[in-house]
Protein backbone atom coordinates (compact mmCIF):
# COMPACT_ATOMS: atom_id res chain seq x y z
CA UNK A 1 0.00 0.00 0.00
CA UNK A 2 1.33 3.40 -1.13
CA UNK A 3 0.42 5.63 2.07
CA UNK A 4 1.40 8.91 -0.50
CA UNK A 5 -1.99 8.47 -1.52
CA UNK A 6 -3.75 8.94 2.03
CA UNK A 7 -1.59 12.33 2.24
CA UNK A 8 -2.53 16.20 1.53
CA UNK A 9 -0.55 16.09 -1.73
CA UNK A 10 -1.91 12.24 -2.56
CA UNK A 11 -5.39 13.70 -2.41
CA UNK A 12 -4.78 16.85 -4.58
CA UNK A 13 -3.10 14.93 -7.07
CA UNK A 14 -5.91 12.51 -7.40
CA UNK A 15 -8.73 15.39 -7.02
CA UNK A 16 -7.42 17.57 -9.53
CA UNK A 17 -5.96 15.04 -12.37
CA UNK A 18 -6.53 11.48 -12.05
CA UNK A 19 -4.44 11.30 -15.02
CA UNK A 20 -1.67 12.76 -13.05
CA UNK A 21 -2.79 10.16 -9.74
CA UNK A 22 -1.36 6.19 -9.70
CA UNK A 23 -3.17 3.59 -9.82
CA UNK A 24 -2.94 2.68 -6.74
CA UNK A 25 -4.00 5.99 -5.33
CA UNK A 26 -6.82 6.03 -7.92
CA UNK A 27 -7.99 2.69 -7.01
CA UNK A 28 -7.44 3.41 -3.16
CA UNK A 29 -9.28 7.00 -3.38
CA UNK A 30 -12.00 5.45 -5.55
CA UNK A 31 -13.37 2.76 -3.56
CA UNK A 32 -16.68 3.42 -2.13
CA UNK A 33 -17.29 5.28 1.27
CA UNK A 34 -17.49 3.02 4.31
CA UNK A 35 -17.56 3.32 7.86
CA UNK A 36 -14.24 2.35 9.46
CA UNK A 37 -15.17 -0.44 11.95
CA UNK A 38 -12.53 0.48 15.13
CA UNK A 39 -12.41 -0.72 19.16
CA UNK A 40 -12.80 1.91 20.71
CA UNK A 41 -8.95 1.58 22.19
CA UNK A 42 -7.86 1.71 18.88
CA UNK A 43 -9.87 4.77 18.03
CA UNK A 44 -8.59 6.49 21.31
CA UNK A 45 -5.09 5.87 20.06
CA UNK A 46 -5.66 7.92 17.06
CA UNK A 47 -7.83 10.42 18.88
CA UNK A 48 -4.53 11.08 21.23
CA UNK A 49 -2.07 10.84 18.48
CA UNK A 50 -4.32 13.45 16.64
CA UNK A 51 -4.12 15.49 20.16
CA UNK A 52 -0.61 15.31 20.70
CA UNK A 53 0.20 16.13 16.85
CA UNK A 54 -2.02 19.53 17.02
CA UNK A 55 -0.91 20.07 20.34
CA UNK A 56 1.76 22.76 19.73
CA UNK A 57 -0.50 25.24 17.08
CA UNK A 58 -2.50 25.17 19.53
CA UNK A 59 -0.60 26.30 22.29
CA UNK A 60 0.57 28.63 20.14
CA UNK A 61 -2.98 29.81 19.12
CA UNK A 62 -4.30 30.39 22.81
CA UNK A 63 -0.89 31.43 24.13
CA UNK A 64 -1.93 30.98 27.93
CA UNK A 65 -2.62 28.44 30.26
CA UNK A 66 -2.66 24.80 30.49
CA UNK A 67 -6.28 24.40 31.25
CA UNK A 68 -6.95 26.82 28.55
CA UNK A 69 -4.67 24.99 26.08
CA UNK A 70 -5.66 21.57 26.72
CA UNK A 71 -9.34 22.68 27.03
CA UNK A 72 -8.54 24.20 23.11
CA UNK A 73 -7.04 20.47 22.08
CA UNK A 74 -9.77 18.30 23.04
CA UNK A 75 -12.87 20.26 23.22
CA UNK A 76 -11.82 21.14 18.81
CA UNK A 77 -10.79 17.58 18.38
CA UNK A 78 -13.89 16.08 20.42
CA UNK A 79 -16.23 18.63 18.14
CA UNK A 80 -14.64 17.21 14.64
CA UNK A 81 -12.52 14.03 15.18
CA UNK A 82 -15.91 11.49 15.52
CA UNK A 83 -17.22 13.21 12.70
CA UNK A 84 -14.41 12.61 10.34
CA UNK A 85 -13.72 9.16 11.50
CA UNK A 86 -17.32 7.94 11.24
CA UNK A 87 -20.11 10.82 10.72
CA UNK A 88 -18.88 11.86 7.09
CA UNK A 89 -17.59 8.32 6.14
CA UNK A 90 -20.72 7.64 6.67
CA UNK A 91 -22.92 10.30 4.98
CA UNK A 92 -20.67 9.48 1.98
CA UNK A 93 -21.50 5.53 2.36
CA UNK A 94 -25.41 7.33 1.68
CA UNK A 95 -24.47 9.28 -0.83
CA UNK A 96 -22.40 6.87 -2.71
CA UNK A 97 -18.96 8.90 -2.40
CA UNK A 98 -15.50 7.50 -2.46
CA UNK A 99 -13.34 7.51 0.01
CA UNK A 100 -10.86 10.47 -1.67
CA UNK A 101 -14.10 12.32 -1.85
CA UNK A 102 -15.33 12.07 1.74
CA UNK A 103 -11.43 12.27 2.94
CA UNK A 104 -11.34 15.80 0.87
CA UNK A 105 -14.80 16.48 2.95
CA UNK A 106 -13.58 15.66 6.32
CA UNK A 107 -9.98 17.38 6.23
CA UNK A 108 -12.32 20.58 4.90
CA UNK A 109 -14.21 20.16 7.84
CA UNK A 110 -12.02 19.97 10.81
CA UNK A 111 -9.97 23.31 10.49
CA UNK A 112 -13.32 25.05 9.60
CA UNK A 113 -14.76 23.97 12.51
CA UNK A 114 -11.80 24.44 14.96
CA UNK A 115 -11.10 28.03 13.78
CA UNK A 116 -14.78 28.68 14.55
CA UNK A 117 -14.21 27.17 17.62
CA UNK A 118 -10.93 28.60 18.50
CA UNK A 119 -12.57 32.21 17.43
CA UNK A 120 -16.03 31.91 19.15
CA UNK A 121 -14.99 30.08 22.73
CA UNK A 122 -11.19 31.29 23.42
CA UNK A 123 -11.89 34.75 21.84
CA UNK A 124 -8.36 33.92 19.20
CA UNK A 125 -8.38 37.08 16.74
CA UNK A 126 -9.39 35.47 13.01
CA UNK A 127 -6.37 35.43 11.37
CA UNK A 128 -4.34 33.33 13.74
CA UNK A 129 -7.27 30.83 14.39
CA UNK A 130 -7.55 30.23 10.73
CA UNK A 131 -3.90 29.89 10.19
CA UNK A 132 -3.22 27.89 13.27
CA UNK A 133 -6.15 25.54 12.58
CA UNK A 134 -5.15 24.33 9.08
CA UNK A 135 -1.96 23.90 9.86
CA UNK A 136 -2.83 21.57 13.13
CA UNK A 137 -4.75 20.13 10.88
CA UNK A 138 -2.57 19.10 7.65
CA UNK A 139 0.18 18.82 10.00
CA UNK A 140 -1.94 15.50 12.04
CA UNK A 141 -3.34 14.72 9.10
CA UNK A 142 -0.03 14.40 7.24
CA UNK A 143 2.48 13.01 10.24
CA UNK A 144 -0.64 10.98 11.70
CA UNK A 145 -1.01 8.74 8.51
CA UNK A 146 2.64 7.78 8.48
CA UNK A 147 2.99 7.86 12.22
CA UNK A 148 0.86 5.32 12.11
CA UNK A 149 1.73 3.48 9.30
CA UNK A 150 5.22 3.02 10.66
CA UNK A 151 3.76 1.84 14.18
CA UNK A 152 5.06 4.91 16.27
CA UNK A 153 1.96 4.54 17.99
Amino acid sequence: MNIFCYTPPGLAIDLISQSLSSAECREVLGQLSEVPEVSLLIYLKYFFLTCLLESPFYWMAVRSGTRRFLSAVVLCNLATHPIVCFGIPFLMSLVHGNYGQGLAVGEVFAPVVEALLLIGVWKVPQARAWTLSILANLFSWWVGIYAAQLSFF
